[in-house]
């Protein structure tokens, strides 16, 4: 059995959370997701860290960055592992995401599948981390681990006291009129990563049925209703109450008469009746008497009570008394035959009595009766009070809507059609067998056996390193799963270690300790003393050393925060950059203003028959109005009853089918201000030639038909036909013949040579803008063939192309119908409607070359071939007529298989209808890889392609004479936003190297550098090609394509000015001497001046030999005035210079060549008030070359290191490290033995250098290029 957990607390959660990171810095979680099952949300992605990512919990958590160097707020991702055999990959010593296994070597499986289908949750979870600082992901991590650095997960155990109970949650379904399953869930899962242990069981239970009456006033009845207040399942009886108070009718006899009452309520119904003279005064118990002629109103209020519930039913009948005492007579008799008769009065008939007239003789008083009427019988409107099932039958009421005379009836039961499913016992729920009734849906649960026991196995997971040992219990009937037996984890066993690096005073050391048992590693430094920091940098001030001088922390530059303000639809939008540091702030990055964006039609008054209604449209952004429009009011509208009719204002509106003149109910008719009807067919009906349908219009008063009458009929597939009704005031739709609607439609049908009728609708409209043209007519040929004839004023030529799309009356595109089109102005055009079922007039013309490589277009005739005269059949051609005074062009796309090849040359050859050659007309030629040239015909009429020269953009290329050599390329250039560079030509000559010109307004000094992208005739990159670019002043700059077949010219130069020593050291710690500092300084100035150092220079310090490695030099600076020496008149080149002799030597040097100068806001030095170097001093520190130590004082008489003096260095000249070049090309630079451990501080001003290389011109950080 399972061990029952205990519920854990706050404070226990806490203290797996300090559990769980043990081997990690301390972190505060800040859950972002609530609990969820992932097997039962799991998404599946396409591949494994998105995959991870996408079902991860994720939390903000803190942790030492190893980039940032600091606390800081990780995102903390977990996702549970899921493996097929319900084991960890730690079991199989894999612990990375990809397969990686501990210790960061080799590839194992991971077995993963998809929870909840084939896959079981191992008790481990996936885990990642992201700094939100610096991006950097599970850079809490050892710089040394496998993942530091590296987009993967990692594996950890979710430990004992990491699981919270799983909520226990119960769900009810309905099985039967008997039972409903009841399933009953429970578990565990961790507190991390949501990864779930969870047991299901289920079990059948009886309904719990409760009773509600429900009255039904509407079908005489009473619904009594039993619900299951667990399931919601329901039965329900009627029972019903109807009383009917019928009408009187009778003659005056001198006894009292009143309404007659039938009580037809059944069971179980009370009925209490209170009567009155008045709908609001039933107060009397019985009904009201009346003995007088004449007819009286009885009204009556009816309570009908069942089971304590009561229904009200109210209403009024009428006792009709007549007096017939002098109903006939015979008169005076002193008219003999010749009466003098008038109309007395008339007797209506009743369902049993005839009707009549009496007529009076005025001369001699004889009554008579005339003019019979027969009797109408009963008028019986029938009420269902309830319907038969299997089990009881049905009940009818009937009564008489004129003389409430009432009947029942019933209907009978039907019979049960049971069928019988066994559904077996499994281990979350018990067996049964239902039985359902397919006519009436009763079920019915028999033989219930009880639910099967769990067939838990057993998985053991060893305890490792880092994780716990558990045992994991699965079933492998439903995947149940618990764990018990929970072992502590291991711990690495580590070995004696390994020195990797020794310590210095200014370097980290390094030791490796590998676990014994894993093989898992991990470095150990011995930190350096380090640099005392002096003020803290600045957006434009570095943080420098205050022992040493030495840059710490580089000036942090601008922390622009982003403040973007979206365009309106009528301002510019902008993006407003604000320092987070020092409050710097400027505008930039404008956007065109947006423009409005006008939405739907919104109803600001509906129209009524009255009145006519209003709309408008408003900006969808800005809410500003944009147009209104006023709607027609409605005027009358109808829908056509069971006989095809409808009335509409004065007409009787027909609708029937044409052949069989059967009725067409429910028809929407509208009559409109212009007197035009609307018709729109119910949804079963379309417009259709084979099934015509007729509309005939009527006046009510006189049924004449109304000719002439405008109609237009739609279906709900929109589509239409028009016409007006003829001198019958019939109209048939559809006809041969129509006139587009202000959607461009017309509805047409005609009938082929075998009697087959078809029907089509036609669409025009503009093929620019899309706007349906109206008032079109469309008419169609006894061979099928559609004639439209545009409205007058609509143009047709190129400038105004007709778009024509036909459709069957399902929307179905009708290919190759031939259409016939004539503009008002005389103009014809046709052709046939392509598989769209479209057509546009007049076409562009196109064509496929045929097996001669000859294709006509237009007026035309193309020839494509390559340069032996071989055709070249199936390529496409396509003529674009000129507009205005333009000439016409051509477009030829070759076929699959061939494309531009400078060693395969494609030649096309334009000719006029006279064979004579087509001059100076523009021919595009494109192949299946998107290459393209394209030049104007020669006086032959002539083009070949590609040549040696052309656009950026355009494939180049000529014929090498070597099939094995090409020089075809293409050439891509781009400027440094990424954006192309209109206007530039490409050269390539015979050895594949390419020249590219670029247009005469491009300065590399004002536009920046270019890339240049070489790739060949089927995409791929070309490396190692020679590029020069000359820009529109002259300048010109060279360079290689890269792997990626890409080169970014000009780049510009940077010196090595340091070489080190003969032992392969460079002495990073040794003070620097006045010679070094000198060679320093001429190998900076020489280079920018362009000066030679070698002869020609002689030194006047006596101390300086002719012979000695650093004369030149000093000779060099001497000349210039950058050295002076000592009061001695001596130099001392082997003496260490100090802080303010190098500091004067800069300054001095700024003299001769432009250094760079950063915003300082360091105060002077008061130990530098009174020396001979205080005015260098202070022009250095208001340049920002130095600031001191954290005492306030500059110690200008303290020496300078190697190192500290190559800092400051690349600072006066704008130098910085490309840090990643330099690792990834590390075998390939000058590198000293002293010099080996990328932590030291200096490190990356030393290798900048003493390494020449070139950089990207123009770029935000100084990025290297290649190495010189």
């Amino acid at each position: 059995m399972k061990p029952k957990k205990t519920l854990k607390s706050v404070v226990a959660l806490s203290l797996a959370v300090l559990t769980l990171f043990s081997a990690l810095p301390t972190a505060f979680a800040a859950q972002q997701n609530s609990y969820h099952d992932p097997a039962d949300h799991w998404q599946e992605a396409n591949n494994r860290t998105n995959e991870l990512d996408a079902n991860a919990t994720v939390t903000h958590e803190t942790f030492t960055c190893g980039e940032c160097g600091q606390a800081t707020s990780f995102l903390a991702f977990r996702t549970p592992e899921y493996t097929r055999d319900g084991q960890t990959a730690m079991t199989r010593n894999v612990r990375y995401s990809d397969g990686t296994m501990i210790g960061g070597e080799g590839k194992g499986s991971i077995l993963d599948g998809v929870p909840g289908k084939d896959a079981y949750y191992t008790g481990y979870h996936w885990t990642k981390a992201v700094c939100e600082t610096c991006g950097g992901i599970n850079t809490n991590m050892g710089k040394t681990d496998y993942c530091y650095q590296n987009n993967v997960y990692w594996l950890y155990d979710c430990a004992s006291n990491f699981f919270e109970e799983l909520p226990e949650t119960k769900t009810i379904e309905q099985s039967d009129s008997s039972y409903h399953r009841v399933t009953i869930t429970s578990g565990e899962y961790c507190g991390f990563c949501y990864g779930t242990y969870k047991e299901t069981s289920s079990s059948l239970e009886r309904h719990n049925m409760e009773t509600v009456i429900r009255p039904e006033l509407a079908h005489d009845r009473f619904v009594e209703m039993d619900t299951c207040a667990d399931c919601g399942y329901a039965e329900t009886d009627y029972t019903a109450a109807k009383s009917v108070v019928a009408d009187y009718f009778g003659v005056v006899d001198g006894q009292p008469h009143t309404v007659t009452v039938s009580d037809l309520s059944e069971a179980g119904v009370t009925t209490a009746i209170r009567y009155g003279h008045s709908a609001d005064a039933c107060t009397l118990t019985s009904a009201p008497n009346y003995t007088e002629a004449g007819d009286y109103a009885v009204y009556y209020e009816i309570t009908y009570t069942f089971q304590n519930t009561d229904m009200v039913e109210d209403g009024v009948a009428y006792v009709h008394l007549r007096d017939e005492s002098t109903e006939e007579t015979e008169g005076d008799g002193t008219c003999g035959e010749d009466h003098n008769w008038t109309l007395l009065d008339s007797v209506d008939p009743t369902c049993l009595t005839l009707g009549y007239d009496r007529y009076l003789c005025v001369d001699c008083g004889k009554i008579e009766k005339r003019d019979y009427e027969a009797a109408l019988g009963h008028a019986f409107q029938r009420v269902v009070i309830r319907d038969a099932t299997c089990e009881t039958t049905g009940k009818v009421l009937e009564i008489c809507e004129r003389c409430g005379t009432t009947q029942e009836s019933t209907t009978p039961k039907g019979e049960h059609e049971f069928s019988t499913t066994v559904v077996p016992a499994t281990c979350t729920s018990p067996g049964y067998t239902l039985r359902e009734c397919a006519v009436c849906g009763e079920r019915h649960i028999e033989d219930i056996t009880a639910a099967l026991p769990h067939n838990y196995v057993a998985k053991t997971t060893p305890a490792t390193c880092e994780g716990g040992g558990k045992t994991i219990h699965i079933c492998e009937g439903c995947g149940s799963s618990f764990v018990t037996d929970y072992t502590d984890p291991l711990g690495h066993s580590w070995d004696e270690g390994t020195e990797i690096t020794g310590s210095t005073c200014t370097g980290e050391g390094m030791i490796e300790y590998r676990c014994v048992r894993c093989g898992y590693h991990r470095l150990e430094g011995d930190p350096a003393a380090g640099h005392v920091p002096g003020e803290a940098a600045t957006c434009t001030t570095p943080q420098l050393c205050t022992k040493c001088g030495a840059v710490i922390v580089n000036a942090l530059g601008h922390d622009y925060q982003e403040e973007v303000t979206a365009p309106t639809c009528t301002e510019m939008g902008y993006t407003t950059y604000t320092c987070s540091r020092c409050g710097d702030t400027y505008k930039g990055n404008y956007t065109d203003a947006a423009g409005h964006k006008p939405g739907d039609w919104i109803i600001d008054q509906e129209p009524t028959t009255d009145s006519e209604g209003s709309k408008h449209k408003e900006c969808t952004v800005c809410g500003e109005t944009l147009e209104t429009e006023e709607i027609e009011k409605i005027y009358n509208q109808a829908t056509t009853d069971s006989k095809g009719e409808a009335v509409v204002g004065g007409y009787l509106v027909i609708v029937t089918d044409t052949d069989s003149k059967n009725p067409i109910a429910n028809a929407t008719v509208a009559l409109h201000t212009d007197n035009t009807l609307s018709i729109r067919l119910p949804s079963g009906r379309l417009l259709d030639y084979a099934d015509q349908t007729t509309i005939q219009v009527q006046l009510v008063k006189d049924k004449s038909p109304v000719a002439g009458m405008g109609i237009s009929v739609t279906d709900r597939n929109d589509n239409f036909s028009s016409g007006k009704t003829d001198a019958a005031g019939q109209i048939t739709v559809p006809s041969t013949i129509g006139t587009t609607n202000g959607d461009g439609n017309a509805t047409v049908g005609w009938e082929d040579a075998d009697g087959n009728r078809h029907t089509l609708t036609v669409k025009v409209e503009r093929t620019e803008t899309g706007r349906p043209i109206q008032g079109s007519e469309v008419s169609m040929g006894s061979t099928g063939n559609i004639t439209v004839n545009l409205p007058e004023g609509q143009d047709m030529d190129a400038k105004n192309r007709v778009t024509v799309t036909v459709t069957d009356n399902e929307k179905a595109p009708e290919p190759d119908k031939t259409v016939i089109v004539k503009s008002d102005l005389g103009g014809t055009a046709q052709g046939q409607t392509n598989k769209d079922g479209k057509l546009t007039v007049p076409s562009v013309d196109s064509a496929y070359t045929d097996e001669s490589g000859t294709a006509v277009v237009g007026q035309y005739t193309v020839i494509v071939t390559d340069t032996e005269k071989a055709p070249i059949k199936g390529a496409l051609v396509t003529l674009l007529p000129g507009e205005d005074d333009e000439a016409d062009a051509f477009t030829v796309l070759l076929p699959d298989g061939r494309l531009l090849d400078g060693n395969d040359q494609t030649v096309v050859t334009v000719l006029l209808p006279s064979t004579d050659p087509a001059k100076g007309l523009n021919v595009a030629v494109s192949d299946s890889k998107d290459n393209h040239a394209a030049r104007d015909t020669d006086k032959n009429g002539q083009i070949i392609v590609p040549q040696a020269t052309g656009s950026a953009g355009e494939i180049v290329g000529t014929d090498t004479g070597n099939e094995d050599k090409s020089n075809t390329v293409n050439v891509d250039v781009t400027d440094q936003d990424g954006k192309p560079v209109d206007g530039t030509q490409i050269a390539v000559d015979e050895d594949g190297k390419v020249s590219v010109t670029l247009p005469d307004d491009f300065d590399f000094d004002e536009d920046g550098p270019v890339t240049v992208t070489v790739t060949d005739n089927q995409g791929e990159a070309k490396p190692d090609v020679s590029v020069t670019v000359t820009d529109g002043t002259g300048t010109t700059a060279a360079g290689e394509t890269g792997k990626d077949g890409a080169v970014t010219l000009p780049d510009e130069y940077h010196f090595a000015y340091i070489v080190g020593y003969g032992d392969g050291t460079v002495g990073p710690d040794r003070n620097m001497t006045r010679g070094e500092a000198a060679t320093v300084f001429a190998r900076i100035l020489a280079e920018y001046r362009g000066d030679s150092l070698e002869g020609g220079y002689t030194s006047k310090f006596p101390d300086v030999d002719a012979n000695a490695w650093y004369e030149d030099y000093v000779a060099y600076l001497e000349k210039l005035g950058v050295v002076v020496g000592f009061d001695d008149g001596k130099f001392h080149a082997e003496a260490s210079i100090t802080r303010e002799q190098f500091v004067t030597m800069c300054v001095r040097l700024n003299d001769w060549m432009a250094l760079t100068i950063y915003k300082s806001e360091q105060a002077g030095f008061p130990d530098a008030t009174g020396s001979w170097a205080a005015e260098y001093i202070h022009t250095a520190t208001r340049n920002g070359w130095i600031v001191g130590y954290p005492d306030g004082k500059f110690h200008g008489e303290d020496e300078i290191t190697r190192a500290e003096v190559v800092t400051i260095i690349n600072r006066m000249l704008g130098r910085t490290a490309d840090e990643t070049f330099i690792r990834r090309n590390e075998d390939n630079l000058t590198t000293f033995s002293d010099l080996q451990n990328p932590h030291y501080w200096a490190y990356y001003d030393l290798m900048e250098a003493a390494n020449g290389h070139t950089i990207v011109s123009g770029a935000e950080e100084e990025t290297w290029h290649k190495v010189k």
